[in-house]
Parts: structure tokens; sequence; C-alpha cells
């Protein structure tokens, strides 16, 4: 039976992005058999069957270790020879690769096996990212550049992303699937999850109902003004507004000081992203707010934004082009420059009033988003392709 290979060098445990347009494929009988290749680390299982029809095989990576000094070097190009020769005499129909970082791996089995469909689905503007910079950053600009010429469709998350990418490497067409999550008010996953709130982080933190809690999701990294927020937070005249970290990181020892010394910030563990939502409707504001120090910051549209509207919490937004476009949209919360001052007046002068206004325009906007609208285009691009 012919393969369908999606590639991502990470462990492979929260990819909703993957795991989503897998599904769809699947659902849609677009491929029967998916190998959705990583990497992997202790404690994870080098090979995990996500149904019938996908799994997941993380790939070793050894060499690095006895050469730490060329620990990147290598880590990458293990990785990419182990892919290579793991897949070249197999009957591998279609390859979509999820970064950069996979593209090189993909156009060299496409090269060889001629007939493969490559598929580019940059999940962020990749060159420009937070993790790229120096002499690094120039290389993957070449790198991108020339590997692009042998991708047979390009998918992107943002449409200012679609722009750069059309006008940068002269693409006629690239394919907007934004990273939107499944709407459970459409019984997309086929069960009845519902929306119940059982106040999850009100009784783990004591906070009352007639206090506002703001909710960040996610990685505890910069870039994402979470250490303005501390200040912010330490420094309001009312302890009956709370902020509420969800997540882990590079930020979290100092996260949990603060937490120690202030009653109104709180560091709750990540949770399963299955899950997240039975947390997420126990807020009232839910913070999607970007620095603007990288481009792909100021071009990105997080999936959090889509899925504090569908829990019907609405949402503080960095100003910036795609974000401001899904709140002007949606009409699901607000919009302010992501500066110590804007972010201190709006969390001083917010009242539980407003807050519950905005609620009940995401309950109206939130029918117009869920994955299924992606899936569409998704669906589209693969048709294109006329894989055999």
């Amino acid at each position: 039976m012919p393969i369908d290979l999606h590639l991502y060098p990470s462990y492979l445990q929260n990819e909703s992005r993957i795991l989503k347009i897998t599904k769809s494929l699947v659902d849609n009988n677009i491929t029967s058999n998916i190998h959705v290749v990583g990497l992997w680390k202790e404690k994870l299982n080098e090979q995990e069957l996500i149904d019938d029809k996908r799994q997941i095989l993380r790939l070793k990576i050894n060499l690095h270790r006895y050469l730490p000094f060329l620990k990147t070097f290598f880590f990458r190009w293990e990785w990419y020879i182990k892919v290579f020769f793991k897949y070249i005499n197999k009957d591998v129909r279609i390859i979509q690769c999820n970064s950069i970082e996979d593209l090189p791996v993909g156009v060299a089995l496409k090269i060889i096996k001629k007939n493969v469909k490559l598929i580019y689905d940059a999940h962020e503007l990749e060159t420009e990212k937070n993790t790229v910079d120096g002499f690094r950053k120039k290389l993957l600009k070449v790198v991108e550049r020339k590997l692009i010429k042998h991708v047979d469709a390009v998918s992107v998350v943002s449409k200012c992303i679609v722009d750069w990418y059309e006008r940068e490497y002269k693409i006629p067409k690239v394919y907007l699937i934004r990273n939107i999550p499944y709407n459970h008010f459409t019984s997309q996953l086929g069960d009845d999850r519902g929306l119940k709130n059982e106040k999850k982080i009100r009784k783990r933190f004591n906070i009352g109902d007639d206090e506002i809690v703001f909710l960040y999701q996610g990685g505890l990294m910069t870039g994402r003004a979470l250490l303005v927020w501390l200040e912010v937070f330490k420094n309001l005249p009312s302890k009956k507004k709370h902020i509420v970290y969800m997540g882990y990181g590079y930020f979290e020892k100092e996260i949990k000081q603060y937490a120690e010394m202030y009653q109104n910030i709180h560091l709750h563990p990540a949770v399963h992203p299955d899950v997240i939502h039975e947390y997420s409707v126990d807020a009232n504001v839910g913070l999607s707010i970007f620095e603007n120090i990288y481009m792909s910051y100021y071009f990105c549209l997080p999936n959090k934004l889509y899925e504090y509207t569908l829990c019907n919490v609405p949402v503080l937004v960095s100003d910036f082009p795609e974000m401001s476009r899904a709140i002007f949209e949606l009409k699901s919360g607000w919009i302010i420059n992501p500066t110590y001052e804007e972010m201190y007046k709006f969390v001083d002068e917010i009242t539980l009033e407003e807050v519950n206004q905005k609620k009940a325009l995401c309950n109206i906007n939130k029918d117009k988003i869920g994955w299924h609208t992606e899936e569409k285009i998704l669906l589209e691009m693969y048709k294109s392709l006329d894989i055999k």
C-alpha cells in the first residue's frame, strides 16, 4: 500500500495541525496509509498508532552524543539520512514537509523517486521565526529559495504569509489553511464534548465568580510579553483581576516566583490539548499578545485566538495585521499595542460588564469558524495535484 509521509523533526506529542490535516485526508478518502515521522526521546514510543490508517514513527538520533561540539549539525543531518534511507525503497506517494527543517530531505526523496508529490506546509514565516538569526537565517533563506522550486504545492497559516511567499518566490498560488481548531458545537470530532464550565481554574486558585481571569496558554517563551504581564498584574491596585499562565518553558521559574509573592498571579501546568477547552471556558479574557520582534510574530495568526473564541472567551490581541483582521471579523475581543502602558490601562479599566458584552458576541459569531472551513481548502489543494 502506498505511503503518504508527513515529516516534522519534533517529538510529535501535541502537533494539533498535523493531526487535523491527516485526519481530514483519511476521512475524505484522500489517503489510507499515513506515516508521521519525527524524533524520539526517552519515555516516548518509537512507533505509535493514531488509528488504523495513521501512525507516528519517532527516529532515534545518536551520533551527536559522541560529537557534542557539532550537536546541532549532526542532529539534523542524522535525522535527514535516517528518513531518506528508511523510505528511499518504499512506495511513497506524497510527502508533506511541515517546516523548512524537513524540506531538504523531502526534496531529496522527490528528486530520486520522481513521481512523488511534494507539499510544503509552512507553519509560520519559516525564515523569520524566533529560532532563526545570524548566519543560520541567511543560510535558510538560500535553502528555502532553492528548494521551493521542487515543491508541487505550498500552504501557509495566514494571509500576510501567503502574500510574502507569492511575492518573494513568484509562486502563482499559495494556499491559505489557517490553524483553526475543531468547533465543538458542530460535532466535527464525532463526540459530544460541549463546553460545560466546571470552574477548574477558579477552584484551583480560589478565584471568585465576581473576579476577572486573564488566561495565557502556550509556551512560556520570549516575544509573548509574559514578563510585562507580570509587572502589570503586580502593580494593579485591585487584586480581583488575575492572570493565569498555563504552560511550560523558559520563564517558568520566574513566573512561579511571582506567583508565590502575588495573590493575583498564578501558574498552572500544561494540560493535554484534548481537555484544554475545559480550562479555557473558565477565563474571562484570553491573551494573545505578541511583541514585534520577529516578522513571523507580526504576521502570525495563532490558533489560540480561535480556541478562545470557540470557548466564548473574548481575546486581547496585539495590533498586528492578521490578529486585528480576525478580531474585526469576529468582533470577539480587543486590539491594543503591546506596550506596558496600554496593557496596564486595559486591565485596570476593563469591567466584568464589558467582558460579558464581548462574550455574547463570541457566542453569536463562533459558528462561522472551525476546522471545517480550512478542510475545504486542504482538500482543494490535494485534489489539484492529481495524485494517483
